[in-house]
């Protein structure tokens, strides 16, 4: 157990460093997206309203080539962090009496996807959609 948090402590600064937004941790999956929370456009968005330039409505006003150049930035930002997540797996020393020796699996997928809070004592902010399912399943 300690190996896992260990594990988890090492993605979840990695997540700060590339812009990528922890969903959740089920077991020992860690399921993570960018784009959802931090995306390129939002923190513009967020830094001109912040400037009393614009208002957070400038999202739904983005052209096509904002949108794709985020998109693409995002991507970026994902398979960099994926790459980095395999980088430091290999930094976390694995207790010698694990047997079998763990296995790092990593899949990336992409599309689009809802999101909310779900719950009413604790709440939790889902992604829901064809995406997700597919991910779930790699």
């Amino acid at each position: 157990m300690e190996y896992l948090s260990d594990l988890f402590l090492v993605f979840d600064s990695l997540c700060d460093e590339w812009d990528v937004y922890k969903v959740e941790t089920v077991g020992d999956q860690y399921v993570a997206a960018v784009g959802v929370v931090t995306g390129k456009i939002n923190t513009e968005v967020l830094s001109l309203a912040s400037r009393g330039d614009r208002t957070v409505e400038s999202v739904n006003g983005a052209g096509e080539d904002e949108v794709r150049e985020a998109a693409a930035w995002n991507a970026e930002a994902l398979l960099k962090f994926a790459l980095a997540i395999i980088g430091g797996a290999r930094q976390v020393d694995v207790p010698k009496t694990t047997t079998p020796s763990p296995t790092l699996k990593v899949g990336v997928h992409s599309g689009s996807c809802m999101s909310g809070i779900v719950g009413t004592k604790n709440l939790r902010f889902c992604l829901f959609g064809d995406a997700m399912n597919t991910a779930a399943r790699m």
